[in-house]
């Protein structure tokens, strides 16, 4: 009720009651009369139910943007919270997140250890967003995306004999699609689109409470027998968006579901099961589904996405394709890659920090000594490289000199060399036999020390 007084005007004609142009006033009137300090508040996000303007996002620097809020009015279309907001709140940072996607931050808030996981959340119209953390562990990064094609264009088998209101008429050209009135149906039928199964009308409508539907198309039926209908339908959807995420992200570790008449499911949706694609066995792969027993725990989630959030910031955004129904909420897909804030500002301190003027002076002292000690290293590694050469040296080979009979000569000097043989010295340059001789009249050669030769 509260949130019904700060958005909307009972005094504006027609039903639709939303006025966004003066909620700033009615929210800082509000948050005076309780006592917030404005001035103090450094961080606002807000939940959109629908999407952001992520072209907008490089002139904002983050999402502030609604694209389209189709559950609410048409007048939030383009409503900018940064630039509404800016003089309620002077000193904060404002940004806007779309409540599916704050739901996958909020599981991965609430369970930090998951690598990724699969949110389906309940609703006016039915909506699937997934996170995917760094696979290097280093939690450099958090993937989240929305994926509003899988539940818009995805068929699942209809057990029961309800059929489905609405839906979606395809042209005979293949590409252009025309959202149908609520009134019209298909009842009872073999499929249906996941938007159009598991959409809160359907629910009122199998309680016999649909205010668009005419009473022979109402189901009428309890509240039990509608709650064994909504848990088959909900089965066969996870199974088929399990699919999806494998084949984007591989297996889903958990699948979450939120909003909605999800609570109805607590305790009897508890896995869900696919069959593995390009599997030669036909294997398939089961995953634990997790639904929340209470409205209050469900609505914690996306709260918890909101605060988690606030932790980084959006470095990237990945639209693939284009909307398939030109009405700026059911694209294909839309990937954002968040990074930590933390891990930025502990880098902007690392490259900001500088060294103190007693330390530019060691510095530059050490890089003038570096010359001079190179050298020396240089000289002492010469130095010791001569002596080891020295002394791998072989003793001389000495002989007793017949002359003096005291000092010991070195046999080589001793012997001829090539120009003594040339100028005749010797005595057996001219002479072979003489030569010979002369060889053997001289002493083998030996080693001898210096006392020996003494």
């Amino acid at each position: 009720m509260l949130s019904k007084a700060l958005w909307q005007d009972d005094s504006l004609p027609g039903d639709d009651k939303f006025d966004p142009s003066h909620a700033p006033g009615r929210v800082r009137a509000h948050l005076e009369a309780s006592g917030v300090p404005l001035d103090e508040v450094k961080r606002v996000i807000f939940s959109v139910p629908g999407t952001v303007n992520i072209e907008e996002m490089a002139h904002w620097s983050e999402p502030v943007q609604v694209r389209n809020m189709p559950s609410f009015s048409p007048r939030f279309r383009g409503f900018n919270f940064k630039a509404e907001f800016a003089h309620v709140f002077p000193h904060a940072k404002i940004g806007a997140v779309p409540d599916n996607m704050a739901a996958a931050l909020g599981v991965a808030c609430t369970a930090p250890t998951l690598q990724n996981a699969l949110v389906l959340v309940l609703g006016t119209a039915p909506a699937v967003a997934t996170f995917f953390r760094d696979p290097s562990k280093m939690n450099k990064y958090i993937e989240s995306a929305i994926w509003q094609s899988w539940v818009w264009f995805t068929k699942i088998g209809l057990h029961d004999r309800f059929g489905y209101c609405g839906g979606l008429h395809l042209g005979d050209d293949g590409r252009t699609m025309r959202l149908r009135e609520p009134t019209e149906y298909k009842i009872p039928h073999h499929q249906a689109r996941i938007r159009f199964a598991l959409d809160n009308g359907t629910w009122q409508r199998l309680l016999g409470r649909s205010p668009l539907v005419p009473p022979h198309l109402q189901g009428g039926i309890s509240e039990e027998e509608a709650e064994a209908v909504w848990c088959a339908r909900l089965r066969s959807a996870l199974s088929a968006l399990a699919l999806k995420f494998h084949s984007v992200y591989g297996p889903p570790e958990v699948v979450y579901v939120l909003g909605g008449n999800s609570t109805r499911c607590y305790g009897k949706v508890t896995t869900t099961s696919y069959e593995i694609p390009d599997s030669a066995k036909r294997l398939r792969q089961t995953v634990p589904v997790v639904v929340l027993p209470t409205d209050e725990e469900q609505q914690r989630v996306p709260l918890r996405g909101l605060l988690f959030s606030a932790k980084y910031k959006v470095k990237h955004v990945f639209a693939p394709g284009q909307d398939p129904l030109a009405r700026g909420w059911t694209r294909g897909g839309e990937l954002y890659i968040w990074v930590s804030r933390q891990r930025k500002r502990e880098d902007e301190k690392a490259r900001s920090r500088t060294p103190s003027p007693v330390r530019l002076g060691l510095l530059a002292a050490q890089r003038q000594r570096a010359p001079t000690r190179l050298s020396e290293q240089l000289e002492t590694n010469a130095r010791s490289f001569r002596e080891q050469q020295r002394k791998k040296q072989p003793l001389s080979l000495l002989r007793r000199d017949s002359s003096s009979g005291s000092q010991a000569t070195p046999f080589a000097n001793l012997l001829p060399t090539p120009q003594t043989v040339e100028k005749g010295q010797g005595g057996a340059a001219g002479d072979p036999a003489a030569a010979g001789r002369a060889r053997a009249r001289a002493p083998s050669p030996r080693v001898t020390s210096d006392s020996q030769a003494r």
